[in-house]
């Protein structure tokens, strides 16, 4: 199972990565939940030691990376 955790920022609640598919998955607070696909293990990193997790996913993540929103 997926382990997702908490990151406690503003618009993002939760994210899980499996580094076998290189998948992100991403739980908006606004109950979105997305999963992009092709993110190199050290992005996934970056992004949970990030200052602002929120700025790092819109600057490296959001418009690069292929996703599909999960209903």
């Amino acid at each position: 199972m997926l382990e997702m955790i908490n990151v406690g920022s503003p618009t993002i609640e939760s994210i899980g990565y499996e580094a076998g598919s290189k998948r992100l998955h991403v739980n908006f607070v606004s109950t979105e939940k997305y999963i992009y696909q092709g993110v190199p293990k050290i992005i996934h990193a970056r992004l949970m030691r990030a200052h602002s997790i929120d700025t790092y996913f819109a600057e490296e993540i959001t418009n690069k990376y292929r996703h599909t929103e999960i209903y």
